[in-house]
């Protein structure tokens, strides 16, 4: 039997978003790519992955680095993205 996936990314509040999780080997790091295809930012996104990421930080184009507050979800671990323009990059670490 194969068990659940170890790593994935849900998005919500959003439907003009793509995500793309790619874990570094062995898992210790993670980013979380998002892209906007709006013609307008996308404020308030729920970002939702798998793993035991604790921290995340958020890196966007003409943005310092932000960190970001983790929160236990029912099947994981979630930030909250205050607003993407047209794309942004969630680094998870442990």
């Amino acid at each position: 039997m194969i068990g659940p996936p170890q790593h994935g990314v849900r998005l919500f509040n959003v439907s003009s978003m793509l995500s793309n999780f790619l874990a570094a080997p062995g898992g210790k790091t993670a980013i979380v790519h998002l892209v906007n295809y709006s013609d307008y930012p996308v404020e308030n996104v729920a970002v939702h992955y798998l793993g035991e990421y604790k921290h995340a930080t958020l890196i966007a184009p003409g943005a310092a680095d932000r960190a970001l507050e983790v929160y236990k979800t029912e099947e994981g671990w979630g930030v909250d993205v205050e607003r993407v323009g047209v794309c942004a990059t969630i680094r998870l670490e442990p």
